[in-house]
């Protein structure tokens, strides 16, 4: 039979933690708004900062801030999901995407290369990791993985190239099984190299936000007004989603150049 799950659960929605025993199982949850909008001389990016820390026996959550977008140079980066794994006994990190994507960038490889290099090293760690937890998780937490929280981690980069054009690569890592196994898929969702045409793309939830486009596409994107209308979009994704999205709002634009934050959370900066 099985172990029950106990052990503490901390998920900053989006940079995420979750704290588990060495018996195994998770409780998983999802949340983060990272919107990202691609023009010919400039990148944006905003995100939500809500973080959960939430303990799985009483299943009581409590909140703070803190940052989604990351940059190590000329890379800007962002990493949503389930993304540090915590022993409560020993308080050692068994994983942490958000530093372990960090020390591939920090290889320098060129930009593609970096994404090849992050794609497979990430799969074989979340491997490496969810393997003793999902082989000693309840029935149960097993359902409530794979069904409720199939998607544990997703990363965007972004970047300009030599030729002063913006690069952005966005992909995802999904749980998948059938009644003898389980693996985990590694997908690319959305890809730019060395853009042409302009682009929006949504990262984590963002379900408010695809309905609004759908019906109200950008006609154009043009500098002028955007960080307005990215906390317009956030908003309605806090709006639907205000347990697991929440303020404050982050917004940075990215050149050829350079880089500002027009908002930021001091976690940011």
């Amino acid at each position: 039979m099985k172990t029950k799950l106990l052990f503490v659960l901390l998920i900053p929605f989006g940079a995420g933690v979750v704290a588990a025993q060495k018996k195994g199982g998770v409780i998983m949850e999802h949340g983060s708004t990272i919107l990202t909008v691609i023009s010919n001389d400039s990148i944006w990016i905003a995100s939500d900062s809500k973080v959960s820390v939430r303990n799985s026996e009483s299943r009581k959550n409590k909140y703070a801030k803190g940052c989604k977008v990351f940059n190590y140079q000329n890379i800007h980066y962002s990493v949503s999901g389930t993304t540090r794994l915590q022993d409560p006994d020993t308080k050692g990190i068994l994983f942490d995407a958000d530093k372990e994507v960090l020390d591939i960038i920090k290889k320098g490889k060129p930009f593609v290369e970096t994404f090849a290099d992050c794609y497979k090293t990430m799969e074989h760690r979340l491997f490496e990791v969810y393997k003793p937890i999902i082989n000693s998780c309840s029935d149960e937490d097993i359902h409530y993985l794979f069904d409720y929280h199939p998607v544990l981690l997703s990363i965007s980069m972004s970047m300009f190239s030599d030729k002063n054009k913006p690069m952005y690569i966005y992909w995802a890592y999904k749980l998948e099984h059938t009644a003898k196994e389980w693996s985990i898929q590694p997908t690319l969702v959305d890809t730019c190299i060395e853009c042409t045409a302009n682009q929006i793309s949504l990262q984590g939830a963002t379900d408010s936000i695809n309905t609004y486009l759908n019906k109200n596409p950008l006609a154009t994107i043009s500098n002028i007004g955007m960080r307005e209308r990215l906390i317009d979009l956030i908003n309605m994704q806090i709006a639907k989603d205000p347990a697991e999205i929440g303020l404050p709002i982050v917004v940075k634009v990215i050149y050829a150049k350079g880089n500002k934050w027009l908002t930021a959370h001091k976690s940011c900066e």
